[in-house]
């Protein structure tokens, strides 16, 4: 608890002297009016009580009053109204307690907005992943109703419908698989291990996990990896996440017929990192945009209009990569493609044991 205002605590002071005089003087009074001075006695007492009366209406008008008006404010206050409370209050520890009400009901009243919020955005995702995964298994059926009868169909017919499985379950699965990524990180679960990682040989598992994709939209997916290329200190699985999160972000926004380039580069001022890369022929995104994508469940307009999801990937990319202290960079325009990229450390002898403990992806 504060101590109290030095001016407090002279007001307090004052009270109390000034009632132990009165007292004092009370006393002499009464033992004046027993040798014949009554009328003394008797405006003495006049003047004691009224005194008391003022000192009790000070208290009341200093303390009381606010007090109650206070209770009064809390009583009917309700989580996510504004607060406030008209007190005009003297003393400032009760200015101090008001300052604390506000502060606190402002703390309040900004956690239940994030919940509100969090609540809402998850019955959206819901909603939305229903609907995806609804759609996605309904074509995998159709088509697998569709090789039911192979003999009715030709050669070509029967590749393009596996070539529809394939892809409608690699969209199911990553879906999936950034879902439970995500209540990983929300728990405090999804945690890195990082190692000596070799990185061109990760990039081309990760082209070949999206090559359907690719063509089912007819896009050219091209890999650019140097001849040699040193080791880094990553997590192979965690990585492997943001790699696939990154090319479908590509796929979706890129139309038929475009190109994605998935590469690697070293930099000269840069000799300790190597630079990792995604760039599409895409729609691009609004240097307004730039920021606001990587946010859970935001996807611009254009975008929307184009795909479908909920815009997970690049939220849940950022945030491994924070864990790995890399920074994903965006460099963008409408209607001229974008490129995503960041930086990881070359790995070293004696690195690991260098390294502090890993935490938790933010």
């Amino acid at each position: 608890m504060s101590p109290l205002r030095p001016r407090t605590q002279a007001a307090i002071v004052a009270a109390f002297v000034s009632a132990f005089a009165l007292g004092l003087l009370f006393s002499a009074a009464a033992a004046r009016a027993q040798h014949g001075h009554p009328e003394l006695m008797a405006a003495l007492l006049a003047v004691t009580i009224l005194t008391g009366l003022a000192l009790s209406f000070l208290f009341w008008l200093i303390v009381g009053r606010p007090l109650a008006r206070l209770g009064e404010r809390a009583r009917n206050w309700r989580l996510g109204q504004p607060w406030s409370c008209d007190v005009h209050a003297a003393c400032p520890e009760m200015r101090d307690l008001l300052n604390r009400m506000q502060d606190l009901t402002g703390r309040l009243n900004e956690q239940y907005r994030i919940a509100k919020d969090l609540v809402a955005m998850k019955s959206r995702l819901i909603a939305v992943v229903s609907h995806e995964l609804n759609n996605a298994i309904s074509v995998i059926q159709v088509a697998a109703d569709a090789l039911e009868y192979a003999d009715r169909i030709g050669p070509a017919d029967r590749e393009k419908m596996l070539g529809v499985i394939k892809a409608q379950s690699r969209t199911v699965a990553l879906t999936v698989s950034n879902l439970l990524s995500l209540g990983r990180l929300e728990s405090g679960r999804f945690a890195v291990a990082r190692k000596r990682l070799d990185l061109p040989d990760l990039l081309r598992s990760c082209a070949l996990l999206m090559d359907v994709l690719c063509k089912k939209k007819r896009l050219r997916l091209s890999l650019a990896l140097p001849a040699e290329a040193p080791p880094v200190w990553a997590d192979g699985n965690a990585l492997t996440l943001v790699m696939t999160n990154l090319l479908s972000n590509a796929i979706k926004y890129t139309p038929e017929g475009g190109a994605i380039w998935l590469g690697l580069r070293r930099e000269a001022t840069k000799p300790g990192s190597v630079t990792v890369y995604v760039r599409d022929t895409g729609i691009g995104i609004s240097e307004r945009d730039r920021e606001r994508i990587f946010s859970a469940n935001f996807r611009c307009e254009n975008g929307k209009a184009m795909a479908g999801g909920f815009g997970l990937g690049l939220a849940l990319a950022r945030s491994i990569l924070k864990s790995h202290d890399a920074a994903i960079e965006v460099e963008s325009a409408p209607g001229r493609g974008s490129t995503f990229s960041f930086r990881l450390p070359v790995w070293r002898p004696g690195l690991e044991a260098e390294a502090p403990r890993e935490r938790a992806a933010a």
